[in-house]
C-alpha cells in the first residue's frame, strides 16, 4: 500500500509546498508565486500528498487544447519521495484522464527521458523551444 494519495485540481494544491518544490528545479526556481499561480489557474494541476502528514510531496501541470495535444510540465517530486512510485502514480493519473488519453503528449526534459519513455514518450528531433524573456 502506498503512503501517498494523488490529488487533482487547483483547489487541492498547497501553494507553499508547490513553490518549495519548484524552487528545487533548474527550470522553475526563479518563478514568482504570482507567475506560478497564473500558470496553475490555466492548467490542470496534479499532486501527491503524504498520507501521514498531509503535506504535498509532488506536483505536475497539464496544459491542453483539448483536441490534439497536451503539454506536460513542472513535474517535480520531493527528493525524499523519489524512487517510491510517486512520479509513476502522477503520470498514470494524468494519462488515465479521459481528457488527455487520446491526445498527443509533449514535454521538455533534459535529464528524465528514460523515466518518461516508460509512459510512451519518445525523443524527437523536431522540437524547438523559445526561452521566456528574463525580467
Amino acid at each position: 500500500m502506498q503512503d501517498f494519495d494523488i490529488i487533482e485540481g487547483l483547489d487541492n494544491m498547497q501553494m507553499d509546498a508547490v513553490m518549495a518544490l519548484l524552487k528545487t528545479t533548474h527550470w522553475a526556481s526563479k518563478r514568482s508565486e504570482q507567475q506560478e499561480r497564473l500558470a496553475m489557474e490555466h492548467s490542470f494541476c496534479y499532486g501527491a500528498r503524504c498520507r501521514e502528514t498531509g503535506r504535498q510531496i509532488a506536483f505536475a501541470r497539464v496544459v491542453t487544447d483539448y483536441g490534439t495535444t497536451y503539454y506536460l510540465c513542472d513535474v517535480v517530486v520531493d527528493p525524499a519521495w523519489q524512487h517510491k512510485g510517486v512520479g509513476r502514480a502522477l503520470l498514470e493519473a494524468i494519462q488515465e484522464n479521459p481528457l488527455f488519453r487520446d491526445l498527443r503528449g509533449i514535454l521538455v526534459s533534459r535529464d528524465a527521458q528514460p523515466f518518461y519513455a516508460k509512459f510512451g514518450f519518445e525523443k524527437s528531433d523536431r522540437g524547438m523551444v523559445k526561452p521566456a524573456k528574463e525580467s
